[in-house]
């Protein structure tokens, strides 16, 4: 992205990205508590395994988290509260991103499970991980959706920050 940022868009994305962070890490949470709590040992492989668990977490916390900030982001800079970008920060690598927020949610989600996923999958197999016990993982998945925001976050808090309007209309 060959957008300047402004000390202002600076701050609003370390902030928002801070916060997805914190969040995504309670969600975590919550998600794997709720789906291993009976697992006193969660298994690589499998089902109900970490590398299937991993792809899921990254895909869900990337659609689902980003949509939500992208929509909020959007509406702040529609209301004025914060200040538009210029419509280049809407080209990634020189692909034009879709206007829809879902479907750039969805983009991101798809390209990020598809690199993130099988790498920390990699990460397993190398450090010889075949399972965790129940509160550790839990611990790394905290750690590991704080990860997942912080990567896809900024580039599309930047696109929603260009989604204003392109000039000023009269509000009635």
């Amino acid at each position: 992205m060959e957008t300047n940022l402004s000390t202002v868009h600076k701050k609003y994305i370390r902030n928002e990205v801070l916060l997805g962070c914190v969040i995504n890490a309670l969600l975590a949470f919550a998600f794997t508590f709720m789906l291993f709590r009976n697992n006193a040992q969660i298994g690589l492989w499998g089902g109900d395994g970490i590398a299937l668990d991993l792809l899921i977490t990254v895909l869900m916390l990337t659609l689902f988290a980003n949509t939500a900030v992208m929509l909020i982001t959007r509406k702040r800079v529609q209301a004025g509260r914060i200040p538009r970008l210029e419509s280049s920060a809407l080209k990634v690598m020189g692909f034009r991103l879709p206007h829809n927020l879902f479907l750039r949610a969805l983009l991101a989600a798809v390209l990020m499970t598809a690199i993130i996923g099988p790498l920390s999958i990699g990460a397993f197999v190398a450090l010889g991980i075949p399972s965790m016990s129940f509160w550790p993982f839990v611990a790394f998945k905290m750690v590991y959706g704080a990860v997942v925001g912080a990567l896809s976050a900024p580039v599309l808090l930047r696109t929603a920050l260009a989604d204003g309007p392109l000039h000023e209309t009269a509000r009635c």
